[in-house]
């Protein structure tokens, strides 16, 4: 029956969202967050803020899911939010903290490249800055990384939320296959 509910209420949010009613989608969101809060929720949600331009809640609620994935891919999601935002410096440092664990990932590259052309006076000499972790954790079955937290920190860190969510929502905005396969 709980479970039964949730889905209902992520069915409505995406209705929602997908016909262009943010503030619906978001109400239902924080009914969902409110019973079972989870990363991806905060990510939707956060969407929904930045569909309606509200960087303040936007960014907090992508703050939350950062914290709660703690994946590569988190970290590349907020920097998108950021750059939308404007909020360069803290884009690059994302993009960077992934770049000084994975100098190789093509997602990261690519938004280094992007952020660099928009602001040049923010140029990074990558190649210097680059300083594989070795206390990173690499279970790549889980795509799960320590990007950086202290020892005590991850063992304190939320569990790994079930694969019953559904795919998250995108805002009603398409999504590049180029973006896609970036992660």
């Amino acid at each position: 029956m709980f479970s039964v509910r949730l889905r209902e209420q992520f069915a409505l949010a995406e209705a929602a969202s997908s016909e262009g009613r943010h503030r619906e989608a978001i109400e239902y969101l924080t009914t969902i967050i409110a019973v079972r809060p989870t990363g991806n929720s905060y990510r939707w949600r956060a969407e929904q803020y930045q569909a309606l331009d509200n960087a303040e809640r936007a960014l907090s609620d992508m703050d939350r899911y950062v914290s709660m994935a703690g994946t590569w891919d988190a970290y590349l999601a907020r920097a998108d939010m950021l750059t939308h935002f404007r909020e360069y410096d803290r884009a690059l440092s994302d993009v960077r903290r992934v770049l000084e664990r994975q100098p190789g990932h093509e997602g990261a590259r690519t938004r280094l490249a992007r952020l660099e052309a928009m602001c040049p006076e923010t140029q990074i000499e990558t190649s210097s800055k680059i300083d594989i972790g070795a206390d990173m954790t690499d279970d790549k079955s889980e795509h799960r990384y320590n990007l950086g937290k202290a020892p005590e920190a991850i063992e304190q860190q939320v569990p790994r939320e079930q694969p019953t969510t559904p795919a998250p929502m995108n805002s009603g905005r398409a999504v590049p296959d180029a973006q896609k396969q970036e992660g």
